[in-house]
């Protein structure tokens, strides 16, 4: 969205927004490829926001999961070197 003032008023031109992000979840993977694009007909600011939001929550979750795995991973490993017993 664009906003132009003219004699003192501030008018809507509309005009296309966009991103485009390229994700790489770990390290050798392929970018994913993530994007969003407004028409410039109406004020695209809440859906790109919320579009973004989407994003960064989906990497927080898989970072959680990741980690969530690592922990595991060590702990079991612990488990392991303290001669496995119960």
């Amino acid at each position: 969205m664009t906003v132009s003032s003219v004699f003192g008023f501030f008018i809507h031109v509309p005009s296309p927004q966009q991103f485009s992000l390229h994700v790489v979840k770990k390290k050798g993977d392929k970018p994913e490829h993530v994007s969003f694009l407004a028409d410039g007909d109406e004020d695209p600011r809440l859906e790109f926001l919320e579009k973004l939001e989407r994003e960064q929550e989906k990497k927080e979750e898989e970072e959680f999961k990741r980690e969530e795995r690592e922990e595991k991973i060590r702990a079991k490993k612990s488990w392991v070197k303290a001669g496995g017993k119960i």
